[in-house]
C-alpha cells in the first residue's frame, strides 16, 4: 500500500513531459517519470521515496517500439524485457535479460527503467555497452544521440528531467559472447556476479554486474593476460551481507577461467 497521494499525468510527446515536469518543479513539487513502475511502486510502497505527481511516459511515439533494418537495431526505451527477448532471441541482449527476474515481472520492466533505476545492478547495460549502443535523449533543445560508453559511469549520467527515449546499436558489432550469472540461491534473484565477455575484432570486453557496487566494464586487447584481467577488477569487489569479497573475487575468477575455457578466441 502506498502511503501517500499523487497526481497522475499521461504524456504523449517527449516535449509535453519534459514541459511538464519542469512546470510542476516551479510549482514546487515533487514529480517522477513513470514507464515500468515495478521498481519506482516498491519504492513508493517501503516510503524510500515520494513524489507529488507521476508523468507517464509509455504513450510517447516510438518509445515502446522495436525496429530492425537489416543490422541496425532500434528499441524504446518503455520496450519490456520481454519484448526485447522474444524480438532478439538467442542473442546477447536477450540471453542476459532472459535473466532479470521472472517472466511476469519482465513484463512491467523495461529497458530503460533497468538502466536508469536505483538498483545498483542494471544487468541490461553489459551488452548494451559491448555492442557500443548509442542512447537518445530528450532534452530541452531537443533530441541527441550519444554513446552510451560516454554517459554511463556508475550510471547512466543524464541530467534531471532529461528522457531517455530510445537506443541504437549493430547486431554484427560482437564477433562471440559469453554470460554467466551466479545468484545466492535460486536464479531469480539478484547476481553475486554477473560476467560478461564478447570479442569484437581484436577488442576483448568485460563488463561485469554484482560484483562491486555499480557495473563495472573495461575492453582490453585481445591478447591481454587472463591475470591482467582479474588484476583490473579485483580493487572493486565488494563486501555486504550477501557475500564477502574472497568468495565473490573467487567466483569471478573461476568464471573468467569458465569463459576463457568456453569462448573460442579469449587466450591468455
Amino acid at each position: 500500500m502506498i502511503s501517500f497521494d499523487f497526481d497522475y499525468y499521461k504524456a504523449t510527446q517527449l516535449e509535453e513531459a519534459h514541459a511538464l515536469l519542469f512546470s510542476l518543479l516551479e510549482d514546487n513539487q515533487k514529480p517522477v517519470y513513470y514507464s515500468g513502475g515495478t521498481e519506482l511502486m516498491t519504492s513508493f510502497r517501503k516510503g524510500k521515496i515520494k513524489a507529488d505527481a507521476v508523468i507517464d511516459i509509455k504513450n510517447i511515439d516510438g518509445i515502446t517500439s522495436i525496429d530492425c533494418i537489416e543490422n541496425h537495431v532500434i528499441i524504446g526505451a518503455c520496450a519490456s524485457l520481454n519484448d526485447v527477448i522474444e524480438t532478439f532471441n538467442e542473442t546477447c541482449l536477450s540471453d542476459v535479460l532472459i535473466e532479470i527476474a521472472d517472466h511476469t515481472v519482465r513484463n512491467a520492466i523495461t529497458m530503460g527503467g533497468n538502466l536508469c533505476g536505483r538498483l545498483p545492478y542494471k544487468e541490461a547495460v553489459l551488452p548494451l555497452l559491448a555492442l557500443d549502443a548509442s542512447v537518445v535523449i530528450y532534452r530541452a533543445d531537443g533530441l541527441k544521440e550519444v554513446s552510451l560508453r560516454n554517459l554511463f559511469e556508475k550510471r547512466l549520467r543524464i541530467d534531471k528531467g532529461d528522457i531517455l527515449y530510445q537506443l541504437k546499436f549493430d547486431k554484427d558489432h560482437l564477433d562471440a559472447y559469453a554470460s554467466k550469472r551466479v545468484t545466492e540461491s535460486t536464479e531469480i534473484d539478484y547476481p553475486l556476479l554477473h560476467v560478461f565477455v564478447s570479442i569484437h575484432d581484436q577488442n576483448l570486453f568485460v563488463g561485469l554486474s554484482g560484483f562491486g557496487s555499480y557495473p563495472l566494464y573495461k575492453e582490453f586487447d585481445l591478447n591481454t593476460r587472463i591475470s591482467e584481467i582479474e588484476d583490473y577488477f579485483l580493487p572493486y569487489v565488494k563486501d555486504d551481507s550477501r557475500s564477502s569479497k574472497a568468495y565473490r573475487s573467487h567466483l569471478f575468477k573461476t568464471t573468467l577461467q569458465t569463459i576463457k575455457d568456453e569462448l573460442e578466441g579469449f587466450d591468455d
